[in-house]
C-alpha cells in the first residue's frame, strides 16, 4: 500500500469554518510556518498534537481545519484511520508503520511538506512494537526538524502507549461552550428560528454537555418539526409554505422549539444512563473512569426510569395536531 498516495486528500475547509475552539485555533495557527519569525521564537517546523475526547466533540473537524490552513503553505494532507495501520496482527502493523516511515522520509528528501492526521489512535495501541517504531519515526522527524505537522485523535490519552504519547502535545476537546453552541445553532437554524428568536438563547442554554454530534441531531429534529408545523399552519399547501419560508414569515414557534429541546435533552439523558448501566456491567467504567461532569449533569435532567423519554416523539406529534386550529 502506498500510504501517502492512497490516503492523500484535500481539506474542504480551514479553521475559520470551525465554531468556537478559540484556544485550539490559536495554538494551531501558531504552528503555521513563518519563515522570519519561527527562528526568533524557536518554533520548530515539526509539531505533533494528540486531541482526545468523546466522539462527536469536533476533534476531526479541528484536525481537518488545520490541514486546510496548511494547504495554503504547500502542505499535503494525509488522513489515515489508525485501524488501517493496525492491520490483522502485530507483524502486519509493524510492517505498515515501517512502510509509512520510509514514505515520509522519501517525501521529505523530495522537499515535500506533510500534514498527517492519524484518526482513532487507540486502534493501534495494542500493537506495541508498531507503536515503538512509530515513536522512533516521529522522534527522527523532530530531531531533523522536518516540515511535518501531525494531528492524532483518541478517546482517552491513557489508551495510547507512553512511548508514543510522549511525542505529542495532548489536549482535551470537550463539549462546546454556550457561545459556541449558540453560534453553531444560529448558523444551521437561522431560517427556522427567525431573527431575534428567544428560542435560540433557550436552546443554547439547555444543551449543556451536548457535543456537536448531538447538536446536529437536534438540528435535524428541529427542521423536521418546523416543516410539519408550517404545513399545518398553511393548510398543507406546499406552495404557500415555500413562499412563506422564503419571505421569512414561517419561523418555528417558540413553544415548539422549546418542547423539542426539552424532549431531546431528556432522551439524551436516558441514553447517558443506559450507557452508564452497560458500562457498569462490562467493567468499562473501571477502565475509563467516571463519566464527565457535564454528562452527569445532563443525565440528572432526565426522567426517572426512561418511560418519560420514550414518549417524546408522541408528545411532539400531539402538539403538532393541536396546531390544526391555527388560522393564517
Amino acid at each position: 500500500m502506498a500510504w501517502l498516495n492512497d490516503f492523500g486528500k484535500e481539506a474542504s475547509f480551514d479553521l475559520s469554518a470551525v465554531c468556537g475552539r478559540s484556544g485550539w485555533k490559536t495554538l494551531f495557527r501558531g504552528c503555521l510556518p513563518e519563515g522570519q519569525l519561527d527562528p526568533v521564537f524557536h518554533v520548530s517546523p515539526a509539531q505533533m498534537f494528540l486531541l482526545w475526547g468523546d466522539p462527536g466533540s469536533g476533534r476531526a473537524t479541528l484536525c481537518e481545519g488545520l490541514a486546510g490552513e496548511l494547504a495554503g503553505y504547500g502542505y499535503g494532507f494525509i488522513h489515515i484511520p489508525a485501524v488501517f495501520l493496525a492491520g490483522e496482527n502485530e507483524k502486519e502493523a509493524w510492517e505498515n508503520v515501517y512502510a509509512l516511515g520510509e514514505e515520509l522520509a522519501a517525501a521529505f528528501e523530495d522537499g515535500k511538506k506533510i500534514c498527517l492526521f492519524l484518526e482513532g489512535m487507540e486502534d493501534l495501541s495494542e500493537r506495541r512494537s508498531a507503536c515503538r517504531l512509530l515513536s522512533r519515526v516521529f522522534t527522527d522527524i523532530e530531531e531533523k526538524e522536518r516540515p511535518f505537522i501531525l494531528t492524532a485523535t483518541a478517546d482517552r490519552p491513557e489508551k495510547i502507549p507512553g512511548t508514543l504519547r510522549k511525542n505529542m502535545l495532548a489536549g482535551r476537546v470537550g463539549p462546546p461552550g454556550i457561545q459556541s453552541r449558540k453560534v453553531f445553532l444560529k448558523t444551521l437554524l437561522s431560517a427556522c428560528l427567525g431573527p431575534g428568536s428567544p428560542a435560540l438563547e433557550y436552546m443554547a442554554g439547555q444543551t449543556e454537555g451536548m457535543d456537536y454530534g448531538a447538536l446536529v441531531k437536534l438540528v435535524a429534529a428541529m427542521r423536521m418539526a418546523w416543516k410539519q408545523e408550517a404545513l399545518i399552519r398553511y393548510g398543507f399547501d406546499a406552495e404557500r409554505v415555500c413562499q412563506a419560508v422564503l419571505r421569512g414569515e414561517a419561523p418555528i414557534s417558540e413553544n415548539m422549539a422549546r418542547k423539542i429541546v426539552d424532549r431531546f435533552r431528556m432522551a439524551a439523558a436516558a441514553a447517558e444512563r443506559k450507557t452508564a448501566r452497560q458500562s457498569g456491567m462490562t467493567g468499562e467504567d473501571r477502565e475509563n473512569g467516571p463519566a464527565p461532569e457535564s454528562s452527569q449533569k445532563m443525565a440528572a435532567m432526565g426522567g426517572k426510569d426512561g418511560i418519560k423519554e420514550e414518549k417524546s416523539l408522541i408528545d411532539i406529534i400531539e402538539h403538532l395536531d393541536d396546531l390544526r386550529d391555527i388560522q393564517v
